[in-house]
């Protein structure tokens, strides 16, 4: 290996190590990707990692480039002109980074469901991954020339390959060391965030929580309150601290009149921690059941949170609980402070502002009563399912709480859109019905999908990998699924061998034919089944759709 001289091998390197670097970082897209799935928690990550191993076969792709450039090494002789070996070092390292992102797009990318979002944050971490794979690669590029200058040029690219095997690592490594410097600037953020909201003496606060159907219940509620109040709901599933800290900052404006804000929840403290933010004056509560008990660790925990926002309420605020669900009506029991219960078949012994009668759920939509005790009046929807009905009675009780006619109440029902991804029927032109509830991920949810699909004429089909974040109960809630189905639908196509089992296990249980149930590695397979098996006047329900790092 000749050189030429310390000075140009300094150069050479110094540009190779840029560029590697470069490469490393398009190399770490994937990682990236899972690490922004786990909300940047490096701990959840590192375990996402340790358990999917053999999820990691794209380092193998990657490792092509590598090689493709070591050979360019390979044929570089001693003794070769000085320059032209600096010319191939670094083409060389500039077509490493080129087909890293080649490789990417061609590969990673196209499998994803929900692309990396290349946040500000994410380019933060992208920079500093390209940092610390230029020091890597300039220490082993040292190393590999002082061991290397007198042996075979292959022992230099042996070396100088590793940080492509240890791109996981590396984000790991880069994402811890920027945590304090990305709590600062949340801090900031929050801070602003908190002053505007606060300013704001007039705004009607409302904090929404739930195991499951509060996106629905916000977006219900959202579209009835504007038919008197200008009102802001955080959009789609933004109910992280973080993301109703970016609508604040972003869209709400002096002319608002009423905020609403969605409140998720994965441990304790989340919804306290919102809570502090917004300080709503009331809450509301869609339901309470077993929903990401992986890191709650329990029900009772999973109560406990959701209750947080009750607690968090002033003296003169006021509490919605739904009392048709067991664990929300003993909250609402022991709750001191202003409250309102509401109830789709009603509950002996309670008092509801609002009630619903003559209700009938359709394939085309849904219909009621709705009565205050002195009036009625009869609202339509187009949101299917029983359970849709009872997120429409828990928005229209507070809502007549502020204020809300019956007539206006019913306005808003009306204008209320279905919510992407949750039960919503996307159209078609081939004769087959399609529901896409593939936000749907929690056992209440996929018996009220079911019940939905069941009422529809037609062969019933139903494409699902089955739900997740269960903890212990994960693997029986799957199975409890697949029994639940069994005499409802007639095919069913199991996205995931090995998270679907129990599906098809609760499935055979209750006496399904084997025969009618189709397994596939991924949602692309499934729909490439789908298309052989559908015909004219099916019923597809697409049920939940696991995120990318959980696929298998």
């Amino acid at each position: 290996m000749n050189y030429g001289g310390l000075n140009q091998y300094f150069f050479i390197m110094v540009s190779f190590a840029i560029f590697m670097g470069m490469g490393n970082a398009r190399f770490a897209y994937p990682y990236i990707h899972v690490l922004q799935l786990e909300s940047y928690k490096v701990d959840a990550y590192k375990k996402w990692i340790s358990n999917n191993k053999k999820n990691l076969k794209i380092q193998c792709i990657y490792l092509v480039p590598v090689l493709l450039y070591g050979a360019i090494g390979v044929f570089i002789p001693d003794g070769v002109n000085n320059s032209f070996a600096t010319f191939l070092m670094i083409a060389g390292s500039l077509f490493y980074s080129a087909i890293a992102g080649f490789a990417y797009s061609m590969t990673t990318k196209k499998s994803m469901k929900k692309e990396l979002v290349i946040t500000d944050r994410v380019k933060r971490l992208i920079s500093r991954i390209k940092v610390i794979s230029a020091v890597i690669w300039s220490i082993l590029s040292g190393v590999a020339f002082f061991i290397a200058i007198n042996s075979n040029i292959l022992v230099f690219y042996i070396i100088v390959m590793l940080p492509t095997l240890l791109v996981p690592q590396i984000v790991a490594f880069a994402a811890k060391s920027v945590e304090k410097n990305e709590e600062k600037i949340k801090q900031k953020f929050y801070d602003e965030a908190k002053d505007k909201i606060d300013d704001m003496v007039d705004l009607i606060k409302i904090g929404i929580t739930g195991s499951y159907g509060k996106t629905s219940a916000k977006y219900i509620l959202g579209t009835i309150l504007n038919q008197k109040y200008k009102t802001l709901i955080t959009p789609y599933s933004y109910n992280t601290p973080m993301g109703v800290v970016r609508v604040i900052r972003e869209q709400l404006t002096e002319e608002h009149e009423i905020f609403i804000a969605e409140m998720g929840a994965k441990q304790a403290g989340d919804i306290t921690e919102l809570c502090d933010l917004v300080e709503p004056q009331y809450g509301l509560i869609s339901s309470i059941g077993p929903q990401h008990l992986e890191t709650f660790g329990s029900l009772e925990n999973i109560i406990k949170t959701k209750y947080e926002l009750i607690e968090a309420l002033p003296d003169d605020g006021i509490a919605v609980f739904p009392i048709d669900n067991d664990i929300c009506r003993k909250l609402y029991d022991k709750t001191a402070i202003n409250k309102l219960a509401f109830s789709l078949d009603g509950q002996e012994g309670y008092t509801t502002p609002l009630t619903i009668k003559d209700y009938s759920v359709a394939t085309t939509g849904s219909s009621f009563t709705l009565c205050d005790g002195k009036d009625e009046i009869f609202c339509q929807t187009i949101l299917l399912g029983k359970h849709n009905i009872q997120n429409i009675l828990g928005a229209a009780t507070l809502a007549y709480e502020l204020g809300l006619s019956l007539a206006q109440i019913e306005r808003g029902i009306w204008k209320v859109q279905t919510i992407d991804h949750r039960l919503q029927i996307v159209p078609s032109n081939n004769g087959i019905t399609v529901i896409d509830d593939a936000y749907n991920s929690n056992p209440a949810g996929t018996r009220a999908a079911i019940d939905v699909i069941s009422a529809f004429e037609g062969r019933k089909i139903v494409i699902t990998p089955g739900m997740v974040e269960l903890g212990d109960e994960e693997s029986n809630e799957n199975k409890l699924f697949g029994a639940y189905m069994a005499d409802k639908v007639d095919m069913v196509i199991l996205v995931g061998p090995n998270h679907t089992a129990p599906i098809k296990e609760g499935l055979i249980g209750m006496g399904f034919n084997s025969d009618n149930i189709i397994t596939v590695k991924n949602l692309d397979d499934a729909t490439a089944q789908l298309k052989k098996i559908s015909r004219t006047g099916d019923i597809v329900l697409f049920e939940n759709d696991l995120p990318d790092n959980y696929n298998e």
